[in-house]
């Protein structure tokens, strides 16, 4: 059986070169689902629901955090092999990074090819969530030429409100242990101006991020069969995810057993959606993301599974923010 070294993803050419030469139609038998999608797009809430339904998602899942209380539902080897990726090519290992991706050497094929074909010798069905993912779908597309592609996109003033807000969370806890007067101090004074200083610090980079994955996400479909993907949004999942279960199970052939979507959203979590559009200075950002918006959601209505535009999450019951 091929070998890999998930901590080290170029080690093991002269292991498994030979095996990335092997037929894809080794892999025919399998069915693999790649739940795609930006960093904080629910893509976490989307694969604990195909967990709960009864797809594989990994034997070794990355816990909870803040942001995520109920775990990420990723796939640790995956994690691993694209942070070593990302390093090698001295980018930040969080893939928040809106840089070309270089090519990866035949070695580091045929790594991901020994990591993919493991899986396929233990599951028939399986999938993984990794939002790294979407910094290396063309390397996917020669190691599973017939997996399916689950998209969650969520819009780009949501993504980076999420990343803010994660951050400002964070900061927060720690002032939550301090004594009553430095507490008092963040609350009354400081806390409010930090996250002014964190959007005017990180929005316009994070937009350029969300720019980078749903664009390279766009141009992936668009060389892919119509029926190897489907797109939703949580607010899709949320109103009808039965018919999105139809799909995976109808169309696609997973057996898996029906679980509401409902039994694992939270739409108090949703969070607060930021005023972004004031700190982006250049404003063909904002156009340019509003068209990749527009595009992925096209092609959620194309599919055809809703009867009626279902609101977006902007549009949906929750505080909005000005700061």
């Amino acid at each position: 059986m091929p070998v890999y070294n998930r901590y080290n993803p170029c080690c093991n050419w002269m292991i498994n070169g030979l095996h990335f030469l092997l037929p894809n139609l080794l892999y025919m038998q399998n069915k693999v689902v790649i739940v795609t999608g930006m960093h904080r797009s629910f893509t976490s809430l989307v694969t604990q629901w195909l967990y709960k339904c009864g797809l594989h998602v990994g034997d070794n899942l990355l816990g909870a955090n803040t942001g995520n209380d109920d775990g990420h539902f990723e796939d640790l080897d995956f994690l691993q092999a694209h942070e070593a990726l990302l390093q090698q090519r001295g980018l930040d290992i969080s893939g928040i990074t809106d840089h070309s991706i270089s090519t990866l050497t035949p070695g580091e094929l045929a790594t991901l090819q020994a990591m993919v074909t493991d899986k396929n010798n233990a599951h028939e069905q399986w999938g993984w969530k990794e939002p790294r993912t979407c910094l290396f779908l063309d390397a996917y597309k020669q190691i599973i030429p017939d997996a399916f592609y689950l998209v969650v996109y969520r819009g780009y003033a949501d993504v980076v409100s999420s990343l803010i807000n994660r951050l400002h969370k964070a900061h927060c806890a720690k002032y939550a242990t301090r004594n009553d007067v430095s507490r008092f101090i963040w609350n009354k004074l400081r806390k409010r101006w930090y996250k002014h200083a964190l959007c005017r610090k990180l929005v316009t980079g994070y937009l350029k991020v969300w720019i980078r994955y749903n664009e390279a996400i766009l141009l992936h479909l668009a060389a892919q069969p119509a029926d190897s993907y489907l797109v939703v949004n949580h607010a899709l999942l949320y109103e009808n995810s039965h018919a999105v279960f139809e799909q995976l199970r109808g169309k696609w052939g997973l057996h898996l057993q029906y679980v509401e979507f409902n039994a694992v959203f939270k739409p108090l979590l949703t969070g607060n959606t930021l005023d972004i559009a004031r700190y982006v200075k250049d404003k063909t950002l904002l156009l340019h993301a509003s068209a990749i918006e527009n595009s992925l959601h096209s092609l959620l209505l194309h599919k055809g599974w809703m009867v009626q535009v279902i609101p977006s999450e902007n549009s949906k019951p929750i505080t909005r923010s000005k700061v």
